[in-house]
């Protein structure tokens, strides 16, 4: 027990408070670190050492969780601190993530089609396909991705050497801290401290967006990241199932399908919320995310 705190403090050192220092303390000596650099590779390392680690529970919950957590909470708190900011989102990325959630339900439940749960999977030809969407997405909506102005700025700056050695350092603190975070946490939940449900869904994503919120307490920051939320969401939750359906065939728990409804419900849904006030859409999203919270825990 000792041992896996150990090794979740040393996770969440290299993962969470080294980027974030950089990320505050880069900001500060003009040599920029990219939030949406840190946060991808963070959610990447996590998935592919629990893609190696081969718990299709802790996969499915980290996927879906970590797509919450940014999705709602952290958008959530944004809209509730600029509730006069008003931001031009891209509608085609919106309507895209929900079709490709719909994909995503359908895809994983095949006992529907072929009644028989134990076959209920995301297999490769699924894993294919969702590569597929993939790449449309990276063909029609990368050049969306606000990094314009992170890109004139490195261009501009004296300190490109430094910029470029200083996220090839947080790569690596990233990588090795997402292995001890991950090999701590699975320690703890097989003894049934927290279970693997808490830890995919909720732990693990939390700790997983902590330079999201952290960046969030600046306006520029928070503005960047509303509009890339769904961009940056849509890519790893793509990449993820697409990856681990090739790679493992992940098996869906009967449990867990109503986990992917809630999703593609709550997306489809997302596509409204700049109709509605700001500060309300905000408390909404909020409220919807501890309501899950609380199912989750209690079922």
């Amino acid at each position: 027990m000792v041992t896996d705190s150990i090794y979740i403090g040393i996770g969440i050192l290299f993962m969470t408070v080294i980027p974030v220092c950089s990320y505050y303390f880069g900001g500060k000596r003009k040599i920029p670190v990219s939030r949406m650099w840190l946060f991808l590779w963070t959610l990447i390392s996590v998935f592919l050492e629990l893609l190696i680690y081969g718990n299709s529970e802790l996969l499915l919950g980290f996927i879906l969780g970590s797509s919450l957590c940014y999705l709602l909470v952290v958008m959530g708190v944004a809209y509730l601190m600029s509730p006069a900011t008003r931001i031009e989102l891209p509608p085609e990325s919106n309507y895209y993530f929900s079709f490709v959630s719909v994909v995503v339900l359908i895809l994983s439940t095949d006992y529907l089609f072929q009644a028989n749960v134990r076959l209920n999977r995301i297999n490769r030809i699924d894993g294919i396909l969702l590569l597929l969407l993939l790449f449309i997405f990276l063909i029609a909506g990368f050049r969306k991705f606000p990094l314009e102005e992170y890109v004139s700025f490195v261009k501009e700056t004296e300190h490109k050497g430094k910029i470029f050695g200083i996220h090839v350092l947080l790569t690596l603190s990233i990588f090795l801290g997402s292995y001890f975070l991950v090999k701590g946490l699975i320690g703890v939940s097989m003894r049934k401290t927290f279970g693997f449900s808490v830890t995919s869904f909720f732990i693990l994503p939390w700790i997983s967006n902590g330079i999201n919120m952290f960046a969030g307490r600046e306006r520029r920051a928070a503005e960047a990241m509303e509009f890339s939320a769904t961009t940056e969401t849509l890519f790893f939750y793509l990449f993820a199932f697409a990856l681990g359906g090739i790679w493992s065939q992940v098996p869906v728990f009967y449990d867990y399908i109503y986990a992917f409804i809630f999703f593609a419900l709550i997306q489809i849904l997302l596509n409204f919320r700049e109709k509605v006030n700001r500060s309300l859409a905000g408390s909404l999203m909020l409220t919807v995310y501890i309501a899950f919270a609380v199912c989750r825990f209690l079922w």
